[in-house]
């Protein structure tokens, strides 16, 4: 919710409707905004220079470098009941708002069909992205992937130019149909990033994940893995053989959820965890 008075209200009153997310091209989401849109992106590397210009900070974490997708879709929302797989969420991820459609349609994509091939891709219930896509998945993920990449390059530019020194690490993914706080870092990260942080919430399929991104950025951006650890870390007999997986997939940071808000327990899964991880990466050196 913008705050009355805020920048971010007097730039949502302001925007015209190709500024804001759309699940299709009728239904508007008026507090997403769309970094498809020039003006949209030009809005948070304004918000990354005052960030860095306010104070003095030896690095920066950019979250959500990419487009919002089908996530925080609005207040105490209960998506998850509707049951759709990894798939349909990517589908009903696809924003339809004029800045994209408008690169759809450069991109020689015919936008009546990509909606109607939505819809009856959310409605089939069954098979891959690519699969209900079809011929349109490879231009699809380009101006996707692309959206993406012109707002991690110019956020990176920008604080860069602000404090040269600053680390910048990004939350992302290898996924080319990833978006929200882990957006898509193909098809290549670019320069000027010192970290990547995979999501490892899911903490069974957080090795694949780091092993994507390590498998993708340079060898000298390290690669971290964001946990939740009221979240599959309690077990010692697990916890272990898991941080072990991790490391070997190539994690070399760890980034941890919302530390202020566990209780006692989790206090001592937060020990358990970081002093497993140390031992587990002396040991291997």
């Amino acid at each position: 919710m913008a705050v009355p008075g805020s920048r971010l209200c007097t730039i949502c009153d302001a925007v015209t409707t190709h500024t804001l997310v759309a699940d299709d091209p009728s239904t508007l989401f008026p507090y997403g905004l769309c970094p498809a849109a020039d003006d949209v992106r030009e809005y948070c590397a304004t918000l990354v220079e005052v960030i860095l210009n306010a104070a003095s900070v030896s690095g920066i974490v950019l979250e959500s470098c990419g487009p919002m997708g089908f996530d925080h879709a609005g207040v105490h929302e209960k998506i998850e009941f509707a049951g759709w797989d990894e798939a349909r969420w990517a589908l009903l991820s696809l924003c339809f708002c004029r800045a994209c459609t408008g690169r759809y349609a450069a991109a020689g994509i015919d936008v009546d069909r990509l909606t109607r091939v939505v819809c009856e891709g959310v409605d089939a219930g069954s098979g891959t992205l690519e699969e209900m896509l079809g011929s349109l998945a490879p231009v699809v993920a380009e101006v996707r992937t692309g959206i993406a990449t012109e707002l991690r390059t110019l956020l990176v530019s920008r604080a860069r130019a602000v404090a040269p020194d600053t680390r910048i690490t990004l939350h992302g993914s290898a996924d080319p149909w990833a978006t929200g706080s882990f957006a898509t870092v193909r098809p290549a990260l670019g320069h000027g990033v010192d970290a990547v942080v995979a999501p490892c919430w899911d903490a069974a399929g957080g090795a694949g994940r780091i092993r994507g991104l390590r498998e993708l950025v340079p060898a000298d951006v390290e690669v971290g893995a964001y946990l939740r650890l009221d979240r599959d870390w309690s077990e010692s007999e697990t916890r272990g053989a898991r941080l072990r997986e991790y490391l070997d997939a190539g994690m070399r940071e760890l980034h941890l959820y919302h530390l202020g808000l566990l209780g006692r327990e989790g206090l001592q899964t937060l020990h358990a965890v970081v002093d497993g991880t140390r031992e587990l990466a002396e040991s291997a050196r």
